[in-house]
Order: C-alpha cells, then sequence, then structure tokens
C-alpha cells in the first residue's frame, strides 16, 4: 500500500504563517438593539457627501433668496470647498500611490 499525502484544503488558514494579533476586545456600541448599523464617519465617502450636500445646499439657498447676506454665502461655501478639497486631495493621493508615481524632486 502506497501511503498518499492528503492535499491541505488550499483556502484554509495556515496556522504556522498566523502572526501573532493581540486581542482586541470588542467594545459593546452605543446602538445596539435599536437596528442602527454601526457606521464609521470619518471615512472618504461620507466626507464627500457632506462637503457636496452642502456647496449643493448652500449655493441652492443663495439662488432661492433665502440666504440673506452675500458675505457669509462665501464664508460658508469657502469652508465647504475646502472639505471637498481635502476628500478629493485623499482619493487623488491614493490613485498615486497605486500606480506608483514617483514624487517630482526638485533640482532633479
Amino acid at each position: 500500500m502506497s501511503r498518499t499525502r492528503r492535499r491541505r484544503d488550499s483556502n484554509a488558514p495556515r496556522p504556522e504563517l498566523a502572526r501573532r494579533q493581540p486581542e482586541r476586545k470588542a467594545r459593546e456600541s452605543s446602538l445596539a438593539g435599536t437596528g442602527i448599523p454601526d457606521w464609521r464617519w470619518r471615512t472618504t465617502p461620507v466626507l464627500f457627501m457632506f462637503a457636496l450636500g452642502g456647496l449643493l445646499g448652500a449655493y441652492l439657498g443663495l439662488a432661492s433668496g433665502v440666504v440673506g447676506s452675500f458675505w457669509g454665502f462665501l464664508v460658508v461655501q469657502g469652508g465647504f470647498a475646502l472639505l471637498f478639497g481635502a476628500a478629493l486631495g485623499r482619493v487623488v493621493r491614493r490613485w498615486l500611490a497605486i500606480r506608483k508615481v514617483e514624487r517630482i524632486r526638485a533640482g532633479s
């Protein structure tokens, strides 16, 4: 009888290669039992939608005549434009990193 080695399932984890990670304690959500999902609010899509909603809302407020002060409108638009630029910068930075674009160095 020939002994054949049984093949390991290719998707099974290999404990000898696993890194030792400290166990994280799962903290209880304050929304547990309410049916509201736990959400990470400081993410790029949330920042994009908040900034875009603010830009459109302020612009439509000016167009409909609800906004009383033009200078106040400019300050609010500037704030939301900065948030939108920050979100866009995160996306572009990731896009450049994925494509491994080298930095432009001064004097090279």
